[in-house]
C-alpha cells in the first residue's frame, strides 16, 4: 500500500501542482496532516512548513469533506507550499536587480507586493519581470532607476532563458518592448502637457490659450466644494443654491434620509 508521502511524490512527479496534489490526497485524510505531507514532498523542512501554517490553524475547523479542492487553492495562496530556490549567478542578478526596481516603485499595493515578492523567491523572474514592467510609478518613487533596472534585468533575462522555454521568452520579449517604450511618466505612455490639449484656432480667430484650470469662487456658508457652483446647483433644483427660495426652511424641514 502506497504510504501518504509517496502518493504525494507520485503525484507531484505527473504534473499536478502542489494544490492539486493536496486535493486529491485530502480525501478522507486528515487536512492538516495532508498539508504535511505535501510539504514533506516538496522537500521544504518541516519547521518551516510548521511555521507557514501557522496562519491557517483556523482553516481547518472551518471546512468540511467536500471542500479539499477549495483548501488546497487557499494554503497555496497563502506560499505554504512555495519552494524557495537559490539561483545560479545571472539568476541571482536579476533577482536583486527586480528586487531594486519594486523599491523604486514608490507605492505600491501589499497583495501586488507579496504576489512580486513570491514570485522572486521562487524563481519566477519571468512572471516577476512582466508584473513589475506593467506597474507605474507613484509617489516618491523613482521612475529613472526603476526605467533602469529593468531595462538591465531584462537583458539579462532574455539572455539566460533556454531556447526551448518558449512561453517565457515570449513573456519576457513582450515587457522588454514595453519597458523600451516608456516615458517619463513610468507608466510607458508619454508625458502630457495642458499645451498638448489645446485645439488649433479656426482661420480669422485669435490663438487659443491653456491656462489652467478655471478660478475657484467660494460661496459663503456652504461647506462643500460644490458652493463653487451655485448656477449648476440651481439647475439641479439643489434647495442649498444661494437664491433659492426659502432654502433654510426647507433645509429644516427635509425629511431623514432612509437607511
Amino acid at each position: 500500500m502506497t504510504s501518504p508521502e509517496e502518493g504525494a511524490r507520485e503525484a507531484l512527479r505527473s504534473g499536478l501542482p502542489p494544490a492539486a496534489a493536496y486535493a486529491e490526497l485530502a480525501v478522507g485524510a486528515d487536512f492538516r496532516d495532508t498539508a504535511l505531507v505535501v510539504c514533506d514532498a516538496l522537500s521544504i523542512p518541516r519547521a518551516e512548513a510548521e511555521h507557514r501554517m501557522r496562519g491557517a490553524e483556523e482553516l481547518w475547523d472551518d471546512f468540511a469533506p467536500g471542500d479539499e479542492e477549495l483548501l488546497g487553492e487557499l494554503l497555496d495562496l497563502a506560499a505554504v507550499f512555495d519552494v524557495h530556490v537559490t539561483l545560479d549567478g545571472p539568476g541571482e542578478q536579476v533577482r536583486r536587480l527586480l528586487g531594486r526596481a519594486m523599491g523604486a516603485l514608490g507605492r505600491i499595493s501589499s497583495g501586488i507586493a507579496v504576489g512580486i515578492s513570491r514570485n522572486l523567491s521562487t524563481g519566477r523572474l519571468p512572471e516577476a519581470y512582466a508584473v513589475l514592467v506593467g506597474l507605474p510609478v507613484r509617489g516618491r518613487g523613482d521612475p529613472v532607476r526603476h526605467r533602469e533596472e529593468l531595462s538591465s534585468a531584462g537583458e539579462l533575462l532574455a539572455a539566460r532563458l533556454p531556447p526551448d522555454e518558449e512561453t517565457a521568452a515570449a513573456l519576457v520579449r513582450e515587457a522588454r518592448e514595453r519597458c523600451a517604450r516608456r516615458g517619463t511618466t513610468g507608466d510607458g505612455r508619454p508625458r502630457r502637457s495642458l499645451s498638448d490639449l489645446a485645439r488649433p484656432a479656426a482661420s480669422g480667430t485669435a490663438p487659443r490659450c491653456v491656462v489652467g484650470p478655471a478660478p475657484v469662487r467660494p460661496v459663503p456658508g456652504r461647506p462643500s466644494a460644490l458652493r463653487c457652483f451655485p448656477s449648476a446647483l440651481r439647475a439641479w433644483g439643489d434647495p442649498m443654491a444661494p437664491d433659492a427660495a426659502g432654502s433654510a426652511d426647507k433645509i429644516r424641514k427635509r425629511p431623514p434620509r432612509a437607511r
